[in-house]
């Protein structure tokens, strides 16, 4: 019962159309606006997140070029000479000094895969004792 009261009053506030004067409808729609927030902060907040966003993505970008430094250093052998100064240091090195650097490298990559055969082997065993348990 008073259901049927409140959806009938909701019922004739709908049907009503609001009788107010052009002045009043004017103040009406100053007074809402000045409750509105400015966008001056929200300007603001869009530039922060700008820059943000920028910085971000820079980072990333120095972080890769650090890691394909390394990886290129490594790939050519660890030495104090920059790329740049790899073509003029050509001319100076023997055709031993060469060939004794081949050499070294040679023998790291041999003590390398000396090193990973024996570590997967004892990865093996610690695996089949690990299932031989079960």
């Amino acid at each position: 019962m008073e259901f049927d009261k409140t959806e009938d009053f909701i019922g004739r506030l709908s049907r009503m159309k609001p009788m107010m004067s052009e002045a009043e409808a004017e103040a009406l729609t100053d007074a809402i606006m000045e409750q509105l927030p400015s966008r001056t902060g929200s300007r603001r907040i869009l530039w922060m997140r700008v820059v943000r966003n920028i910085s971000a993505a820079a980072a990333v970008f120095l972080a890769g070029l650090f890691l394909w430094q390394g990886r290129m250093t490594d790939s050519v052998g660890a030495t104090d000479v920059t790329a740049a100064e790899s073509p003029r240091l050509e001319r100076y090195v023997s055709q031993y000094e060469v060939a004794d650097s081949r050499e070294k490298r040679i023998e790291l990559f041999r003590k390398h895969n000396e090193r990973s055969r024996r570590m997967n082997e004892f990865k093996n065993v610690v695996k089949r004792n690990y299932y031989a348990n079960l």
